[in-house]
């Protein structure tokens, strides 16, 4: 596996409280492209019928590649196995298991068994605890299926399922007393019974069969009906049961796979993780530049045990910003944890938060995140609409809530995710805490040009009708700070969904900016937290954001407040190396060779930076013509490093210029040794050849 030290031992799959061995890798056999499903897919379809979502079918439709498809229905399966470490997918074979029996057992007249009634109650809820087959005279065949239910599933402890046929040729139908009434049971109704008279035709069917009597207007044992109404609970029930099998599925897993296919290995994807995400705009005032701050939880975690004793794991995150079709900033960084047995039963015992930070030009964009674990190849997504806008700068501006479960630690040197003027915070993506901890939200607010005395308003309100509470705190905005980060802790609060709500009142009580958060109080005392793993960027390395920045605003075609942003990166001393060569960069690409030249005379006294410099000085010399000059700074970078093709074709052209046609046709050979398509260098050599 990628990423992963030498000497592991077996994988462990860390599960909230305990441990899991981890899923086998899927294999899937290649499978000819085509733009419609084949037919072993639309069986697919069929067998999956009443435990698919509509999200998860329409998906799969829009899938256009077998393989794609292959690994979505890998993907579905591992989602729904109730033991994720073992080599079986008990919920799968069982589906099957129940699949198999109803195609074999209730063979309709005109359809497969999976399509009937019986076959599709029989697939959704197995084999009955009891059946009981009535044939009696004056009734139509009755089967009365009896089943133990689950309340945590809204089923009642006990409950039947009737089927009944109307005629001899006909199938085996579901009923539903509310539906079809105990009226179309009897087989020879005599006809002085009123078909609306439910009490005379009760009474005679319990003349026939007290057992039919008892499902005639009740599915549920012990329901009593009013003035013999059929109960509409059955029909509650009815719909209940074929909710089930999708209850507990997320179907954004769905979406997330059509939408993140184009960036990773469809079959990667299969090892699908769920993620809780939270993301914050904020504006850090040391720089200042307006950030996402991003948390990704994955709802499992998996762990290596290395031959000394300790456990590792790392989580790959790549960050991805697009504007319509049109990638802004795309990047990835490592986290890779090392942990002792008592770490991970303690601290990582409830997973982890990876979370980072980086700045973003004003505009509408979709944030796009895949997090992937080296361990078991593990993968999750996750994906937003963000939008920054600066606005009106007379009015201040009010940040979204950070909602802490306790103040923040004091962290003076550096840049990281959630902190903002030196305090951390201690964040939350699932937004749910207990009843015990200190909930603490942190403001941010930007005063801006905004003059006289403001208020900031701090509103708490339940989500709940039934249970109404609201409370309000007051804060005084400081007149001579431009940003006032604060926290405010707030009473303790029963259980319940809240908005948390900030707001800046102006002098006659406006309001001139308000944000919200929703979060939760759980019915628990103490909700466990996950600890945080992130990357601190030292004070003198901000550079990077500005860089991060210029090629943002590169993207979206300013290139004015691209080149600013650069040179604001290369105000920093020392002059960063990394910033330089990405100056240069969009140097060459704007065609400014004399500024390129003037930028990376930076590198000039660093020994490490010796090929950048005279490459990137050689081939910006090339371009002006100056070509005795290329060769020279062209044949020192090569002397540092010979495999670079750009170098290779900038020395080799200049060559051609002065003269040295022989070493040209060497050094442009070795380009195209280095990489064999490039057609314009061939052509060249041939051209070469025939003088």
């Amino acid at each position: 596996m990628k990423n992963r030290p030498r000497g592991l031992g077996p994988a462990l799959v860390l599960v909230m409280f305990g441990f899991r061995f981890p899923a086998p890798a899927v294999a899937v056999s290649p499978q000819a492209d085509a733009s419609k499903p084949a037919a072993v897919y639309r069986e697919w379809i069929d067998l999956v019928s009443y435990i698919i979502t509509p999200t998860e079918k329409d998906v799969f439709f829009r899938l256009t590649s077998d393989r794609e498809r292959n690994s979505f229905i890998n993907l579905f399966w591992n989602l729904r196995d109730p033991s994720k470490g073992t080599p079986q997918n008990e919920y799968k074979e069982e589906h099957l298991k129940r699949f198999q029996h109803a195609n074999r057992y209730f063979i309709g007249s005109s359809r497969p068994g999976w399509k009937t009634d019986r076959g599709k109650y029989y697939i959704l809820l197995g084999p009955p605890l009891n059946k009981v087959d009535v044939l009696t005279n004056g009734l139509r065949p009755v089967e009365i299926w009896e089943y133990m239910g689950d309340p945590d599933q809204g089923l009642p402890t006990m409950f039947r399922i009737v089927f009944y046929k109307r005629s001899e040729a006909d199938d085996y139908r579901l009923y539903v007393p509310a539906v079809d009434g105990p009226y179309a049971l009897l087989s020879n109704p005599e006809a002085q019974i009123d078909p609306a008279d439910n009490a005379a035709i009760l009474s005679k069917i319990q003349e026939i069969d007290s057992t039919v009597a008892e499902i005639a207007l009740n599915l549920i044992p012990g329901n009593q009906s009013r003035m013999f109404s059929p109960s509409l609970q059955d029909q509650i029930l009815l719909a209940r049961i074929g909710d089930l099998p999708t209850l507990n599925i997320n179907s954004s897993y769905a979406t997330n796979f059509l939408s993140f296919k184009g960036f990773v290995e469809t079959s990667a994807t299969t090892n699908y993780v769920e993620m809780t995400s939270d993301v914050v705009i904020l504006k850090d005032p040391r720089l200042p530049l307006n950030f996402v701050h991003l948390a990704l939880q994955p709802g499992r975690l998996s762990v290596e045990r290395l031959a000394d004793g300790r456990y590792y794991f790392n989580f790959n995150l790549v960050v991805t910003l697009k504007k319509d079709d049109r990638f802004i900033l795309q990047y990835d960084k490592d986290f890779p944890v090392y942990m002792t047995q008592a770490e991970l039963d303690g601290l990582f015992s409830q997973g982890v938060i990876i979370a980072d930070r980086f700045p973003v030009v004003e505009g509408e964009y979709k944030l796009m995140a895949i997090l992937r674990n080296s361990v078991n190849d593990e993968i999750g997504f996750m994906e937003r609409s963000i939008k920054i806008v600066e606005g009106n700068p007379a009015l201040p501006r009010i940040s979204d809530p950070l909602i802490s479960y306790g103040q923040g630690a004091e962290q003076t040197d550096g840049y990281a995710p959630f902190r903002i003027m030196g305090r951390s915070v201690k964040i939350e993506p699932k937004q749910v805490f207990g009843l015990k901890d200190v909930i603490t939200p942190y403001f941010l607010v930007e005063r801006r040009e905004a003059k006289g005395d403001l208020r900031i308003r701090i509103e708490v309100e339940s989500l709940n009708p039934e249970k109404p509470f609201f409370k309000e705190y007051a804060v005084l905005l400081p007149s001579d700070d431009p940003y006032f980060f604060f926290p405010k802790t707030l009473d303790p609060l029963p259980t319940g969904d809240y908005a948390l709500r900030g707001k800046i009142m102006g002098p006659d009580d406006t309001v001139l900016h308000v944000r919200q958060k929703i979060f939760q109080i759980a019915p628990h005392a103490e909700i466990p937290h996950a600890p945080v793993v992130s990357k601190i960027v030292k004070d003198k390395d901000a550079s990077y954001y500005y860089v991060l920045l210029a090629k943002e605003y590169d993207e979206i075609g300013s290139a004015s407040q691209a080149d600013a942003a650069y040179r604001t990166a290369l105000d920093r001393q020392p002059v960063p190396a990394d910033a330089v060569k990405a100056y240069a960069a969009f140097l060459w690409k704007q065609g400014r060779y004399d500024d390129l030249l003037a930028a990376v005379e930076a590198l000039e006294s660093r020994p490490e930076e010796a090929f950048s410099y005279f490459s990137l000085k050689g081939r910006a010399l090339y371009r002006k013509q100056e070509y005795h000059a290329a060769v020279e700074n062209l044949l020192e970078a090569n002397k540092r490093y010979d495999s670079d093709v750009d170098t290779l074709n900038a020395l080799g052209l200049s060559m051609i210029r002065t003269g040295a046609k022989e070493e040209a046709v060497k050094v442009l050979t070795a380009s195209l040794r280095l990489r064999a398509e490039q057609p314009e260098i061939r052509e060249i050599l041939l051209q070469l050849e025939k003088k």
